[in-house]
């Protein structure tokens, strides 16, 4: 298992090096859906609301996405930081 994780981070690595972030968040997303735990699938959701925000700079995207990981998981240590950034993004937006 630790050679395999090693190789997804190479691989993502590899993949942001190129800018290539939809493999990245298609990725992100498959490894959501393998995790057995609610904060372990919300590291995943967080990641990817934090590369659409940061990295695509898909501002209404990323707000939808923050939402989603504070509705889906409000206990999650990074809670309060999604909350926060989408009032920040919705608050640019509109």
């Amino acid at each position: 298992p630790r050679k395999v994780e090693l190789a997804i981070q190479l691989q993502n690595s590899a993949h942001a090096d190129l800018g290539n972030w939809d493999v990245i968040l298609e990725n992100f997303q498959k490894y959501m859906e393998r995790q057995p735990g609610t904060d372990e699938k919300g590291d995943w959701l967080f990641a990817q609301a934090l590369i659409t925000d940061r990295k695509l700079n898909d501002d209404e995207e990323a707000a939808i996405l923050y939402q989603k990981f504070f509705d889906e998981y409000p206990n999650h240590p990074l809670a309060r930081s999604a909350k926060t950034r989408r009032e920040l993004l919705v608050q640019t937006t509109s």
